[in-house]
């Protein structure tokens, strides 16, 4: 049952709608007036209008675009009823921001359908609505310490912990001018991350990202540092790199960890002295941009092979972000995949659609290989093939439940290496003898405390404690 307020100068037309949206269960209010309409919806808020378009005071177009003045109406839809189907009125109903027409004279079953169509769009859009305040309420309960600035994290969709903590980190190391590492799989949002970190730091230049994926020697200094005219072949004119567009701003070098090893030293260059040569330049250039780099490949075992440089890794490796998988955060499953759906209704032109409850059970208990990006597809391509308002089960029923978890590498490569190295680069020597529980807390609180410029709220999120332990172990 919904509340529709029926504005039109025609009484008859007034009578004869009420009528038939009564018998169909729905309550009725009527106006002729339409400031009185106006006062109507400050009383009571209607769930939908129906609006006539030629009315002597003010036509429909006019009052439509007052009711949108007020407050929590503007997301009130509005059905414009016209007596005339050209194209241009029609064109200008939905311009101004009407949901839907119907014509006269009235067709019952036509105004129904109509009706019931758009009172289904809004009650999905208030769902959405509703589960996104629930995240955003939920992502402040569970932060120990409140985001100072959580507009930049919007991009974002998570409630987990880990993720949140990840933000909190961010935060701190903002405004540092180092280097930053991001490691993470295939998938899991890096780009995102680094987009986030531009928008935390206040930086006034732009956000360039770079994939080095695929990249030759030639081609990724040509890329990232430009060239002088006649350089080689073909070089009719100088060009600028890509460093250079990013000045005071963020170069996001991607896929790190597939540079060649002639790269990585001219990469080592850049980030040791903040210059660069651009090919056949025979002066060095000075760098303003702040280096932010990403890899979903373990850097731990490419050192073993030879395959990344040490000192490269070492200087990449001041502040580092690890971002986990999809797989261990899955009550965000339920919440990008509603989004990730909400998104595809609306890119192809179709109504919201329903996911069934045992369709986000299957997706949690699977193990995405692909990540946050694997699930983005499946459900554009869900909703594509989708003939009804709900997703059908059977695309996902040869998804790897059982076996997919155990497909996953060993979570010592993935987590337990960085986590040594890290634990090492704090001077806490695990080759021979092991440091007390005290000793290892006392190096990792002031650790911390420095990172985080003597702020306990923020050492207290970093390190994972509350900040009543970390004052604890501080008085210690």
């Amino acid at each position: 049952m919904a509340h529709i307020l029926i504005i039109d100068d025609e009484t008859g037309f007034q009578h004869l709608t009420s009528k038939i949206l009564t018998r169909n269960g729905h309550v009725t209010s009527t106006s002729s007036d339409p400031g009185d309409a106006l006062a109507m919806m400050k009383r009571h808020e209607p769930d939908l209008i129906l609006l006539d378009i030629m009315m002597p005071v003010k036509d429909g177009f006019t009052v439509c675009r007052e009711i949108q003045k007020h407050g929590n109406a503007r997301e009130t839809p509005i059905i414009f009823v016209t007596g005339s189907e050209d194209a241009p009125t029609l064109n200008q109903c939905f311009a101004e921001g009407g949901a839907d027409y119907i014509s006269k004279p009235l067709r019952a079953n036509e105004m129904l359908a109509r009706i019931n169509r758009c009172l289904r769009r809004a009650g999905d859009q208030a769902k959405l609505k509703a589960m996104q305040t629930e995240h955003a309420m939920l992502k402040c309960r569970l932060l120990q310490v409140q985001l100072e600035q959580p507009e930049a994290f919007a991009e974002i969709l998570t409630a987990d912990v880990s993720m949140l903590a990840v933000f909190s980190y961010m935060e701190t190391i903002s405004a540092s001018t180092r280097p930053i590492l991001i490691q993470g799989e295939t998938g899991v949002g890096k780009e995102l991350i680094c987009s986030a970190i531009h928008r935390l730091s206040g930086r006034t230049g732009n956000y360039v990202p770079v994939n080095s994926a695929g990249l030759d020697d030639k081609l990724f200094a040509d890329t990232l540092f430009g060239h002088e005219k006649g350089a080689f072949t073909g070089a009719l004119e100088p060009r600028s790199g890509l460093i250079e567009k990013a000045a005071n701003g963020t170069l996001f070098l991607d896929e790190i960890g597939d540079l060649s090893v002639a790269s990585q030293i001219k990469l080592l260059r850049l980030l040791q002295h903040g210059e660069y040569y651009p090919l056949g330049a025979d002066s060095p250039r000075a760098s303003t941009a702040r280096i932010v780099a990403a890899t979903n490949c373990n850097l731990g075992e490419l050192l073993k092979m030879g395959d990344f440089r040490n000192d490269l890794y070492f200087r990449l490796n001041t502040h580092r972000i690890l971002v986990p998988p999809l797989r261990e955060r899955r009550d965000d499953i339920d919440l990008l995949a509603h989004h990730f759906a909400a998104c595809a209704a609306k890119e192809l032109g179709k109504e919201q659609v329903t996911i069934p409850t045992a369709l986000l059970e299957r997706l949690k208990h699977y193990h995405f290989p692909g990540n946050v990006r694997e699930l983005e597809a499946m459900m554009f391509e869900a909703v594509s093939l989708t003939r009804s308002r709900t997703i059908a089960m059977p695309p996902f029923l040869d998804l790897d439940t059982d076996g997919g978890r155990q497909a996953q590498p060993p979570a010592a490569t993935v987590t337990e290496q960085p986590i040594i190295e890290r634990l090492q680069s704090l001077g806490l020597d695990l080759t021979s003898t092991l440091p007390t529980l005290a000793e290892a807390t006392r190096i990792i609180v002031q650790r911390g405390m420095e990172l985080a410029d003597g702020n306990r709220s923020k050492a207290a999120a970093m390190i994972g404690i509350s900040r009543q332990t970390l004052r604890k172990y501080m008085d210690h």
